[in-house]
């Protein structure tokens, strides 16, 4: 897969997509929210949402890569650009699925920042949701996720071996 190619697919799915460099990227996060240095890993490092001006404020457009006609909306996702070693050592499926989860990422972050702004996101909303589901249901929930995280984190770790090998490995749904 070619950079190019993924950039399309990314931008008909969301036109606010920026696929920037993991130097952008850190850039980013430490001049907007103010971080001295970055060396501690940030939960967002490759997929966080801006605001275009807080962007064009900190990131020369030549940096971005942006053709002269293209306009941002006003929310702007940055991706962190895949590696030219990674375009050519992963199929297409599996750099699909990586961006898609990125981009479902940020768009639960854009929702949830839209939601604190209008007041609607605060702590005494979020116990209220903690004690409406029960503190029991919201740990096996946690479990789960992190279950699935797991999961995901193995069969990713293992996908290129076992295509190249054509073995098939299949996740076994959990026992209820």
């Amino acid at each position: 897969m070619k950079l190019e190619e993924l950039h399309n697919i990314l931008t008909k799915v969301d036109p606010g997509v920026l696929l920037v460099s993991p130097r952008i990227m850190r850039g980013m996060i430490q001049r907007v929210y103010h971080i001295p240095l970055l060396w501690v890993h940030v939960p967002h490092e490759q997929c966080h949402v801006f605001d275009r001006q807080a962007l064009f404020r900190e990131v020369e457009q030549e940096k971005l890569d942006l053709p002269p006609d293209r306009r941002l909306p006003e929310t702007v996702i940055l991706l962190q650009r895949p590696t030219a070693e990674t375009l050519q050592g992963t199929d297409q499926e599996s750099i699909l699925l990586k961006y898609w989860r990125y981009l479902f990422h940020a768009h639960v972050d854009m929702e949830l920042q839209s939601q604190a702004s209008k007041g609607r996101l605060n702590s005494s909303s979020v116990r209220s949701r903690v004690d409406a589901i029960g503190q029991t249901e919201l740990e096996e929930i946690r479990a789960m996720v992190n279950y699935q995280i797991a999961v995901a984190n193995l069969y990713n770790s293992m996908g290129i071996g076992l295509e190249r090998n054509q073995i098939k490995f299949v996740v076994p749904e959990p026992a209820e």
